[in-house]
């Protein structure tokens, strides 16, 4: 039988998790520290850079989960993923789960309420910038989809 996590990573991998941010991105994890964790399926090897010397990932999971661990004392700091694709080709890349949500609880609890004026400036495609990243946040409300895409040449 698979622990929760196992399941869990699964699910992510599978594209079937209802709250990737649960998963991805920095975590504080008790007493060990703090894991970062990305899902790129079509690298080969993923680091972490941007703390020192670079922190090569470990394949947490078969569908492309990476992770990295870092000590207790370690506070956040502003990384980047290396990505090295089979090919050979490099990039580095902001980590968009490093941010955390943009729809925060309340949204979404006015929104269930029927109340939130403003859904308009959570849903859609907004153009953002978080620190000194630029970016496009993109929210959709769709209750019975199995699943959701974002598809364009900024991620194959």
């Amino acid at each position: 039988m698979k622990s929760a996590a196992e399941s869990a990573l699964d699910a992510l991998a599978g594209a079937r998790s209802a709250d990737p941010f649960s998963i991805l991105g920095p975590h504080r994890i008790e007493r060990d520290g703090m894991v970062i964790r990305t899902l790129r399926p079509s690298a080969e090897r993923v680091a972490v850079t941007g703390h020192g010397p670079d922190v090569e990932m470990t394949r947490a999971h078969a569908g492309g989960i990476f992770e990295a661990s870092f000590p207790q004392d370690t506070q956040l700091f502003d990384y980047r993923l290396r990505i090295t694709y089979p090919d050979g080709h490099t990039e580095v890349i902001d980590d968009p789960y490093r941010y955390g949500r943009i729809i925060s609880d309340y949204d979404l609890y006015l929104f269930g309420e029927g109340k939130h004026t403003r859904i308009y400036d959570k849903l859609g495609a907004h153009v953002l910038r978080i620190g000194d990243s630029d970016g496009v946040h993109f929210g959709v409300w769709a209750p019975n989809a199995a699943r959701v895409s974002v598809v364009g040449d900024f991620n194959g």
